[in-house]
């Protein structure tokens, strides 16, 4: 799609900005692929007085009290109010139509960012105009005794959706961050993504863990491959009563009520499930008969 063809009128002459605690400004108007840009002809430099992107306007309201002028409202997105006095009820129209065209693009791809060309930018070294280590050096504020800069997602192995470099705890060493990845979706692990320079607070993104078989980590692809592969299955029993001295009808419960607080009428509906929890194991060709989960928990 070419822009040329949402625009109508490109620029017009003799346009009058006005904008709230500034005076008013006669100059040149003129409308681009993602900008709105205005020229005060009375300054000597012809100073641009305003680059407005497009995508920014919210709403513009039209008014033609006569057929030799027109009068539109901008409302921007960040507040922001201009009014433009346009000489000329279709060449306002006209404006009007470009303007609300050009600020609701629907594809992706049309958008300014994929137009920018900045003048200093080396197109050679695309992923270097950012070094998370060049950052780190710069917050002087930040407490270096409890955090470091990890390559642990070295060409995105670890986690698709997380930079190459990032802040992590310094007591936390590669191989827990990878160990933590395995039981989290999508791979992402603990990392700093804000830092408060005057109380020292912090926020870390904590993701949820992956689920009852994605948790398993080891385990899981062990089951996995004997799915795809058709071979044996062994079933691993861990003791509860041996490792936290309870059931895990008990242990449910403490999770339930201490960990994650759900409400009681939701506490009922999953111990009565779990009360009711009946497993048959098949190796070969023999099958054990349905049985109730009391003493031990499968894994996987």
């Amino acid at each position: 799609m070419e822009f040329s063809d949402l625009i109508r009128t490109a620029n017009v002459q003799d346009v009058v900005l006005r904008q709230p605690f500034h005076p008013s400004a006669r100059g040149t108007l003129c409308i681009t692929g993602h900008h709105l840009l205005f020229s005060d002809q009375d300054s000597r430099s012809s100073q641009q007085v305003l680059l407005l992107l497009l995508r920014n306007i919210d709403a513009i309201e039209k008014r033609t009290p006569g057929p030799s002028s027109g009068t539109l409202t901008i409302k921007c997105k960040d507040l922001c109010v201009l009014q433009l006095d346009i000489p000329g009820m279709e060449q306002c129209l006209n404006i009007a139509h470009s303007i609300e065209a050009l600020s609701s693009l629907d594809e992706v791809a049309d958008m300014y960012p994929f137009f920018h060309r900045p003048s200093n930018a080396s197109l050679q070294d695309r992923w270097g105009l950012f070094s998370p280590q060049h950052h780190y050096d710069r917050m002087e504020a930040l407490q270096r005794d409890r955090w470091r800069v990890s390559d642990v997602n070295r060409d995105f192995t670890v986690c698709p959706s997380y930079p190459p470099s990032a802040l992590v705890p310094k007591t936390v060493n590669d191989k827990m961050l990878l160990k933590a990845a395995k039981f989290r979706q999508a791979g992402r692990f603990p990392v700093l993504c804000y830092y408060h320079r005057k109380n020292g607070q912090v926020l870390v993104i904590r993701v949820e863990y992956r689920g009852v078989l994605g948790h398993t980590s080891v385990i899981s692809e062990i089951i996995e491959d004997a799915k795809r592969n058709h071979g044996d299955l062994t079933v691993l029993w861990l003791d509860l009563i041996n490792v936290y001295d309870t059931i895990p009808h008990t242990l449910v419960e403490m999770i339930l009520v201490k960990t994650y607080h759900v409400p009681e009428r939701f506490q009922k509906l999953l111990q009565c499930y779990f009360d009711k929890f009946n497993m048959r194991f098949t190796c070969g060709n023999f099958t054990t008969d349905w049985q109730r989960l009391e003493v031990s928990i499968v894994t996987g």
